[in-house]
């Protein structure tokens, strides 16, 4: 048997990529949070429900699913459940164009 030339690992410069990033302040930060959290809250709230179903079985999960289903059946009478699914099926479509 031959022996194989052994191959040379070639280790790169590791590059910084916030490097040039502008410094935020903590309220904008904690803004845009906070709204990405409302609109989980709002537009999310089945997948809320899906989480929550999905925890341990326990006291406290138990009041947890109540007041998820609870959520749920409020957004859905308000219509946001709609609202969110329509989003949804528009982001299907986009992703079937490629």
């Amino acid at each position: 048997m031959t022996d194989s030339p052994k191959s040379e690992l070639i280790y790169r410069q590791q590059i910084e990529c916030v490097t040039n990033a502008l410094p935020s302040r903590l309220l904008p930060v904690c803004a845009a949070l906070a709204a990405a959290a409302a609109t989980s809250l709002f537009l999310g709230s089945e997948a809320l429900l899906n989480w929550v179903n999905n925890l341990p079985i326990g006291p406290v999960s138990d009041d947890l699913l109540q007041i998820t289903q609870d959520w749920q059946n409020a957004m859905a009478a308000i219509g946001l459940t709609r609202f969110s699914d329509s989003i949804k099926a528009l982001l299907a479509s986009f992703q079937l164009l490629h």
